[in-house]
């Protein structure tokens, strides 16, 4: 079986990932179909970038925006999306894909109440990038599988409405600023 780290370098490679994930990189780049906009690639998402590349090889995700659909689901429901400012880029990933693949948010949210998010098992990153990946994924699937409840889609609507909302206060902020203006 493969470990962690040796999975990560085969997930870079096959989606022009710098290597760690960008981790050393000054910007990173996000891709939409006819451009990419690149940023500023803070410490703080220097720390956890590993962390959401992991979770895409345990769910088996490629980079693509059903791929980080799915993920940001998962992560906003296993706790990773709540935690500030890791939040702001899975509300934003939400926001955008909720316009183009609403459903694989809300599959990876399902499936995120059953599992433990990979930060909740506590590894630190060398004990976890030399874990083999069927073992981590035996770890994630430790929570019993109960009937969605009421509160389940409440958080999810509420969520998604923030990060929608998250996702379009620019252009809200813009419409007013111009409507005051004229």
């Amino acid at each position: 079986m493969a470990t962690i780290a040796q999975s990560l370098k085969d997930f870079y490679k096959a989606n022009n990932i710098p290597d760690k994930g960008g981790e050393d990189e000054k910007w990173f780049q996000i891709k939409f179909r006819f451009f990419s906009l690149k940023f500023p690639n803070p410490e703080w998402r220097k720390k956890v970038i590993y962390l959401h590349d992991i979770h895409h090889i345990i769910h088996s995700c490629d980079t693509s925006w059903n791929g980080e659909a799915y993920i940001a689901g998962w992560e906003l429901s296993t706790g990773l999306g709540k935690k500030f400012p890791v939040s702001l880029l899975v509300m934003w990933v939400i926001g955008y894909s909720f316009f183009i693949y609403p459903t694989s948010i809300w599959h990876g949210f399902k499936r995120g109440l059953y599992q433990f998010g990979v930060v909740d098992l506590r590894f630190s990153k060398e004990e976890l990038l030399n874990m083999e990946v069927a073992e981590l994924q035996k770890r994630i699937n430790s929570k019993p599988i109960t009937p969605l409840k009421f509160h389940h889609y409440l958080d999810f609507a509420f969520w998604l409405a923030m990060s929608v909302i998250y996702l379009l206060l620019p252009f809200i902020a813009l419409f007013f600023l111009l409507f005051y203006l004229i």
